[in-house]
């Protein structure tokens, strides 16, 4: 693997961006880091065709030991910053990771973008592509750009509803919805699945059983969404993370 050398960039204003160009055929994780003075918001995004440009999977706070790190859509300063670190896993579809302003009030920051874990077959990349605790009555997560990953897993929480249903789907080009299932008369609880090959969906602890064959492997598609609606506003939880 040749040196990697940081791509260094100053973000002064909204849309101002420091993007890695890193393919997730020979990457694993890319890194940003953070430093300088401001107050503004930098939203995490990926490309899998070098011009268009979506939601990364979470990022992960480096800088701090914990058994659970934090993990986020965005990461936003307000005041003094130094060598604040985070990391992004890339499924291996994708061509480039950004770090884009989508808030800014004041100041600039220096921002280190470079590719970090080289890819290695046999060593798993695994990554968050949603964490989302909400109190309300309907919870979507995604569309994500999921056709780089080789397993998907995902954790929804119904609290405090007689009657909860959710709805996975596949998202085409145009942003239209087909169903793969929808699962009502969900009790409160904890409900699991996945897709992807020896992802066994269905049987006595998951929810699809009632749809699908205990044996039926669904594969991962292209771009996938999952909404999960309760009869009162509860607080619900959807959690999926992505694997290759």
């Amino acid at each position: 693997m040749p040196a990697v050398f940081p791509t260094t960039t100053t973000v002064s204003k909204a849309t101002d961006t420091a993007v890695v160009n890193a393919q997730g055929a020979e990457w694993a994780t890319v890194r940003f880091r953070y430093n300088g003075t401001a107050t503004l918001t930098n939203t995490f995004e990926m490309s899998i065709d070098g011009t268009n440009w979506v939601a990364s999977p979470l990022a992960r706070l480096v800088d701090t030991a914990a058994a659970n790190p934090t993990v986020a859509a965005t990461y936003a300063t307000s005041g003094a910053v130094a060598n604040v670190t985070y990391e992004v896993a890339l499924p291996g579809n994708c061509v480039a990771v950004r770090s884009r302003v989508s808030s800014y009030t004041s100041g600039s920051l220096t921002v280190e973008a470079f590719p970090f874990r080289p890819y290695q077959v046999g060593v798993p990349v695994c990554a968050v592509l949603a964490e989302a605790p909400a109190a309300n009555a309907t919870l979507t997560v995604g569309p994500f750009e999921t056709g780089g990953w080789t397993n998907i897993a995902y954790t929804i929480i119904i609290g405090a509803a007689t009657s909860g249903t959710v709805t996975s789907s596949i998202v085409d080009d145009l942003g239209n919805l087909a169903t793969i299932a929808t699962v009502g008369s969900l009790a409160t609880g904890t409900y699991q699945g996945g897709m992807g090959p020896g992802t066994v969906i269905g049987g006595t602890t998951l929810p699809w059983g009632s749809l699908v064959n205990s044996a039926t492997t669904v594969p991962v598609p292209n771009r996938w969404q999952m909404v999960a609606t309760v009869a009162t506003t509860s607080t619900q939880r959807i959690r999926v993370e992505a694997r290759r």
